[in-house]
């Protein structure tokens, strides 16, 4: 595993979007962030572990969400998805701020994280 950071960025019109992933012994740390005011909205933690009732893997996932922030919405599911992927402990912290978004600006930046988060996932396993 690398320690130094994987970096993807892209353009969208108006705003960006920046996607950081970064190895801390074997775990890994992710943040996404952008738009109009890049900031810490949501944190979420995922690791895989075995289930207690029955012979299986499963994810478990905790998020931590500032008041009045939505970024969780994406967090989450990022986070179990990447440790799943990848079998390994995950953070993922979001802060994407986009002044007067429309919903279709809200689904084209979902739509955009989670193919960078593929992108991540794709080169770290």
């Amino acid at each position: 595993m690398d320690v130094f950071p994987l970096m993807i960025r892209r353009e969208l019109g108006r705003f960006a979007l920046t996607a950081e992933a970064k190895w801390i012994g074997k775990s890994l740390s992710v943040m996404i962030y952008g738009g109009d005011v890049p900031h810490v909205g949501a944190v979420s933690v995922a690791y895989p572990s075995k289930s207690e009732f029955r012979d299986a893997s499963i994810v478990t996932m905790s998020t931590l969400s500032l008041p009045g922030h939505k970024d969780y919405v994406v967090s989450g599911p990022l986070a179990e998805r990447l440790a799943k992927a990848l079998n390994t402990p995950v953070v993922v912290t979001v802060g994407v701020h986009i002044d007067n978004a429309s919903p279709q600006d809200l689904e084209t930046v979902v739509a955009e994280i989670e193919s960078m988060v593929d992108e991540l996932a794709s080169a770290l396993k």
